[in-house]
């Protein structure tokens, strides 16, 4: 999996557990995360993607991670970098789920 897109695919994670359970800090912290805001890969406040970039081209240096290990990932930089309501939404996400969307994702 390569950087944007496992961007992109907790940034739709996330937003899935907002459409079940709205909620202002997750609601904010997801408009700084949207991948969708220009036509380029970032996000609408480029320092959200550029600062993912960066942990995650430093954590897989040498190779694409899988899908497990992308949510891992995922987990771990949010629990270091979002607040406690984004890190409850993002542990409601079932692995499982994650791995089936990046796999149907790549297809």
């Amino acid at each position: 999996m390569l950087v944007y897109d496992v961007f992109v695919l907790m940034f739709d994670a996330l937003d899935a557990m907002y459409d079940e359970a709205p909620n202002e800090v997750l609601g904010n912290y997801l408009s700084g995360l949207n991948p969708f805001w220009f036509d380029d890969e970032g996000s609408a406040d480029p320092a959200e993607y550029e600062e993912f970039k960066e942990a995650f081209l430093e954590m897989f240096t040498e190779k694409e991670p899988m899908p497990e290990e992308a949510y891992d990932f995922c987990k771990n930089y949010l629990k270091s970098k979002a607040p406690k309501e984004v890190n409850d939404a993002f542990n409601k996400i079932d692995k499982d789920d994650w791995i089936y969307s990046a796999e149907n994702d790549e297809a």
